[in-house]
């Protein structure tokens, strides 16, 4: 509801106009409005006037999670299987046994603080891994210096859900590391090779678990126990609104209950949500499967509540789980129902209640990672106009963000069990997809608008298909620097120059307008790129303390080479680029000649994926200073 009286009259007359009636405003009684949320199911090309109010591109050429597989960016296909396996695993999962098995298995690794890990990201980031070690979580056969390991995955190990991408590890002596007197299994360097087969690994997965859940026995038990139902929303079925949108579209509500306090809608809650069709037992997780593709309206509210609920079933101050109400806007304060269509005793449910203040109802979470550096949030934001979400995650420092749809239930499942339910090294790979596509749609841009030649961009391939890009200075981790590129052409290029963190980090204009100079070079400058990409958004991530200053991250990455830290010890870093030596090379004489420029580079692609035609004169691409 508005917070003064003049408000709301001025609201109730702009929708009197929408409706085609007198222009007079009507009587809008508060004690008889309460905030509810509209659901509709308009199919094809259908309007979306709710949806294009809250900024959700339902439309079907919109990018979903298919995009993460399937890009036209993607350089190096063997990296982007690794990156994006646990999201091919969970999508075949569910088309092996049901949304139903892939909605009981987060359920499950939720309440009983599972995370989902994988050895590969642990062996890029360096962390310690024995042979024996390796070979009992993966059940391998260590031979000699070689572990064999595809016949099973996805083992259920302390308190994590491990799994690999690899069939075949080699390990190497790693020597003696620093502080260490005496070990009796010296740290080793692994080197991986083979592809696990996606349809063996959704099997080994469901063999995992179903092992899992008979050892442990309070499961069951567990699912019985009524789900903590403190329920404050009860969906209203069939409720008809008179009007939404501009177009007179129909929709029906899920009416709040007036026992929500104003700190609950402002901040979000973590109570479950009950209801009429709204099932908080043991059969929870075949009912939301049953809803999968609504039929309704009401089918579409109550699948939305229900998946919902499964991701409160245990929610925790670390992953900070909650939904939240959202105004919509252009839209009334106030929306009347259509009493005349319902059933007396659906009048009386709403007890004299007329109207419903419009909300729109979204998933949010937070994963905090060492520092506030390392955080993520990400949304399940549910289309009030299809049977559609936008989900999303955004990271603190990271090199992209993204916002894609999902069509289906099964989608939405797999998104949210990596986004809620893996570690951070496992929820950022699905990040890295969308920032290997940045820093190739800049490469493209170079060449062909900016006009470098090709064989000017380190480590630049002129036949990716056979030998991938090695652009840039990065370890396996992709840390390090995004791209070098020498000069010339072009003789200087313009760059923006934010003067506020808001300015920097979001497109040219939306928080202020900045001002621009020219960058001039010389005809041996080399330019250093750090590049932050965003999918379906306005504004890319924030710097950590290392990248807020060019100078400042390149002398960071050559005593990280140079020490021969954990992530950038020289076998590992050669198995990344064989050629990173001379580039560190080029980096020691550009710096000694102070022809060294620092540029950081902003890449916007569309919610298709697509470069952002209003930014960069078409290119979806922003440059700063840095």
């Amino acid at each position: 509801m508005s917070n003064s009286a003049l408000d709301t009259a001025y609201e109730t007359l702009a929708q009197d106009a929408l409706e085609g009636n007198l222009p007079h405003p009507a009587t809008v009684c508060k004690d008889c409005t309460e905030i509810g949320v509209p659901f509709s199911l308009n199919t094809g090309d259908g309007p979306r006037d709710a949806d294009l109010a809250l900024g959700i591109p339902s439309t079907e050429t919109a990018a979903t999670e298919t995009w993460f597989t399937s890009n036209p960016w993607i350089n190096d296909e063997l990296q982007n299987f690794r990156d994006t396996f646990a999201l091919r695993v969970l999508m075949r999962l569910g088309e092996l046994k049901g949304e139903a098995f892939l909605a009981e298995f987060q359920a499950y690794i939720k309440s009983r603080g599972f995370e989902l890990d994988c050895l590969d990201y642990m062996i890029d980031e360096g962390e310690v891994l024995t042979p024996p070690e390796l070979e009992n979580i993966t059940h391998g056969t260590l031979i000699d210096k070689e572990l064999q390991c595809a016949d099973t995955n996805f083992n259920f190990h302390g308190k994590n859900v491990y799994y690999w991408t690899f069939t075949t590890a080699r390990f190497t002596e790693g020597g003696h590391r620093e502080g260490v007197f005496y070990n009796p299994f010296p740290p080793v360097d692994w080197h991986v090779s083979g592809r696990f087969d996606i349809d063996r690994a959704a099997q080994c997965l469901v063999t995992s678990f179903e092992q899992q859940k008979q050892r442990d026995k309070q499961w069951e038990v567990v699912k019985m126990v009524g789900r903590i139902g403190l329920g404050i929303l009860t969906f209203i079925p069939a409720v008809r609104v008179v009007t939404l949108g501009a177009r007179g579209l129909r929709y029906s509500i899920a009416v709040i209950e007036a026992v929500m306090s104003a700190n609950e809608i402002a901040s979000g809650s973590t109570s479950l949500i009950k209801g009429e069709g709204i099932d908080l037992g043991e059969t929870m997780f075949e009912s939301l499967a049953k809803l999968a593709d609504p039929k309704s309206d009401g089918e579409r509210g109550r699948q939305v509540f229900m998946f919902i609920n499964l991701a409160l079933i245990a929610p925790s101050i670390q992953d900070g789980a909650r939904w939240v109400l959202r105004r919509i806007w252009n839209t009334p304060s106030s929306i009347r129902y259509d009493l005349k269509a319902l059933p007396e005793p659906d009048r009386k449910a709403l007890n004299n209640h007329a109207s419903a203040e419009p909300k729109a109802i979204e998933l949010r979470g937070s994963r905090r990672g060492r520092s506030n550096d390392d955080s993520v949030e990400w949304f399940d934001r549910p289309s009030l106009d299809t049977n559609s979400s936008q989900v999303g995650l955004t990271t603190a420092t990271g090199k992209a963000n993204y916002a894609v749809m999902t069509n289906t239930l099964r989608a939405r499942l797999a998104m949210l069990i990596l986004h809620n339910g893996g570690k951070l090294r496992v929820t950022g790979r699905v990040g890295k997809v969308v920032g290997d596509a940045g820093e190739e749609v800049l490469v493209a841009a170079l060449i062909e608008r900016m006009k470098f030649r090709p064989e000017n961009i380190l480590g630049y391939s002129l036949d990716p298909s056979k030998i991938p890009h090695r652009i840039g200075l990065s370890n396996k981790s992709n840390q390090g620097l995004d791209v070098l590129v020498y000069v010339p052409p072009p003789p200087s290029l313009e760059v923006r120059v934010p003067t506020t963190g808001a300015m920097r980090h979001g497109i040219d204009g939306m928080n202020g307008k900045a001002e621009t100079e020219k960058i001039h070079f010389t005809k041996k400058t080399l330019l250093v790129f750090e590049t932050k990409t965003t999918l379906s958004k306005d504004f890319t991530p924030d710097f950590n303390p290392t990248q807020r200053n060019g100078l400042k991250k390149v002398n960071e990455v050559k005593r990280n080479i140079s020490g021969k830290k954990r992530r950038w010890k020289p076998h590992t870093m050669r198995q990344v680029d064989p050629d990173y030596m001379g580039k560190l090379d080029a980096i020691e004489e550009a710096q000694k000649s102070g022809d060294i420029a620092f540029i950081h580079a902003q890449v916007f692609l569309d919610e298709q994926g697509i470069p952002r035609k209003l930014v960069g004169g078409g290119s979806g691409i922003q440059l700063n200073i840095w």
